[in-house]
C-alpha cells in the first residue's frame, strides 16, 4: 500500500517508470543477445581451435621427426607419435593410452639437457635430440632418427680409411720403385716418388707436391742442365711444349750426372699427365757392348773370309738343312765343271749333285756302276 506520508504519484511518474522499465528490459535483451553471440563465437572459436589442433595433430603425427613440448615444470604438455616412439623405454613398451611409456631417464635428460645430444635406441637405432628454450619458459624438443646418417658416416669413415690405406700402400710401392713417377695436374706436381727426386737431386731442390714443372725446369737449368738440339739451346717454353703433347711423348737424354734417362709423358684425362722417368744407363751400356761385339764379329768374319779366299782349296760350309752358308772363291761353279751362275746360295747339297749329274758329271762306285 502506498505510504500515507509519501506524496501521491501522478500519471507522469508512472509513465517515466514504465519508460525506465522498458529501457532496462531492452538493455537486458541486448545483453542477453550479446551473451548468446559471445557464447556462439566462443563455441566457434573452440571448434576452430579443436579443428586446428586436430589438423596440427594430423600433420605432426605424420611427421618422421619427433616434437615434444615440456612446460616450465619440465612435464610433457605435448608430443607427437614420432616423439612417443623415440621417448619409449624400449621397443614394444606398455602403452598408457597415448603411446609407449616414456623412459624416465630420458625425460630427466631432456629436462636437464641443453642444445643437442644423441641417444642410442636398442642395438641399431640412433636418435638425435635438439632442445630449444621458448620465451614462455617451456622447452621444445625436436628428435629425429639419424640411424641412416650414422650408417653413412660409418661407411664414409671406412671408405676414407680404406682410401688412406690404399694411398699409403701406393706411396710405399711407388717410393720403392727404381723408376721415377710424377703426376701433374696441368703443370703442377700432385705427386712425385723418391726416385723422381733422386734423379733431379743435382738441381739442389727436392721435387714435392705443389711445385710447377716450369719451376723444376728453371731449377734444372740453374744447375747446368741444358738441352741443345741442332746446336741451339732449347728454351723452358720449348721443353714444356714437348712435355705436354696431347698424344703423349717419349724421349731419351743424358743428364749432367752422366746417367741416361728415358722420359715418358702420358695424358690420362682431366688435365692430368703421368710422367715416368726410367734410368736406362745400363741398357745404353749394354747396347754399346752389343755394338762393339757386333763390330768385332764382323771384323773377325772379314778376316776369316780373307784367309779362306786365299787358300788354294775349295771350301764350302753347309747348315743343318744341307744349304750353302759359305763358299770361297775356289768353290765356284767352274771348279765343279758347271757353267757360271749354276750355283746359288740357297741350293742344297742334293741340288748341286743333281745339277752336276745333269751336266754329265757321273760318279762311279767301286763296282764301276754309276752312283
Amino acid at each position: 500500500m502506498p505510504d500515507k506520508n509519501s506524496p501521491s504519484s501522478g500519471p507522469g511518474d508512472v509513465d517515466a517508470l514504465r519508460a525506465e522499465l522498458a529501457a532496462t528490459r531492452d538493455a537486458l535483451e541486448r545483453e542477453k543477445e550479446a551473451a548468446q553471440t559471445a557464447r556462439a563465437e566462443a563455441e566457434r572459436a573452440r571448434a576452430e581451435v579443436a579443428a586446428t589442433r586436430r589438423l596440427i595433430d594430423a600433420v605432426c603425427d605424420n611427421m618422421t621427426d619427433g616434437i615434444c613440448l615440456l612446460g616450465r615444470d619440465q612435464t610433457i604438455t605435448y608430443m607427437n607419435q614420432a616423439a612417443r616412439r623415440f621417448l619409449a623405454s624400449r621397443a614394444g613398451a606398455e602403452t598408457d593410452g597415448e603411446g609407449p611409456a616414456a623412459d624416465p631417464r630420458l625425460l630427466e635428460r631432456l629436462a636437464s639437457a641443453r642444445g643437442r645430444f644423441v641417444r642410442r635406441l636398442g642395438s641399431d637405432r640412433h636418435v638425435e635430440f635438439q632442445l630449444r628454450s621458448l620465451d614462455d619458459g617451456s622447452t621444445l624438443a625436436i628428435s629425429r632418427d639419424i640411424t641412416e646418417l650414422k650408417r653413412r658416416q660409418i661407411e664414409l669413415k671406412r671408405t676414407r680409411d680404406d682410401a688412406r690405406r690404399a694411398r699409403e700402400l701406393m706411396r710405399i710401392v711407388l717410393d720403392n720403385m727404381v723408376d721415377g713417377v710424377c703426376l701433374f695436374d696441368g703443370q703442377t706436381v700432385l705427386y712425385a716418388n723418391k726416385a723422381m727426386s733422386d734423379q733431379s737431386a743435382f738441381t739442389g731442390a727436392t721435387i714435392t707436391a705443389g711445385m710447377t714443372l716450369r719451376g723444376i725446369l728453371e731449377a734444372m737449368e740453374a744447375g747446368g742442365d741444358y738441352i741443345v738440339v741442332n746446336g741451339r739451346r732449347m728454351s723452358v717454353e720449348e721443353r714444356l711444349a714437348r712435355t705436354f703433347v696431347p698424344g703423349g711423348t717419349r724421349f731419351e737424354r743424358e743428364m749432367p750426372s752422366g746417367i741416361h734417362v728415358e722420359f715418358r709423358f702420358l695424358p690420362i684425362g682431366d688435365d692430368l699427365t703421368l710422367g715416368v722417368y726410367r734410368n736406362i744407363t745400363e741398357l745404353k751400356q749394354q747396347q754399346k757392348e752389343i755394338e762393339r761385339a757386333r763390330d768385332a764379329v764382323e771384323a773377325a768374319r772379314a778376316q776369316m773370309a780373307g784367309v779362306l779366299e786365299g787358300l788354294p782349296l775349295g771350301i764350302s760350309l753347309f747348315n743343318a738343312q744341307h744349304r750353302i752358308v759359305y763358299a770361297n772363291g775356289n768353290s765356284g761353279a767352274t771348279r765343279l765343271g758347271l757353267a757360271d751362275g749354276a750355283l746359288h746360295r740357297d741350293m742344297t747339297v742334293e741340288d748341286i749333285i743333281r745339277t752336276q749329274m745333269a751336266a754329265g758329271d757321273v760318279h762311279l762306285g767301286e763296282d764301276g756302276a754309276p752312283l
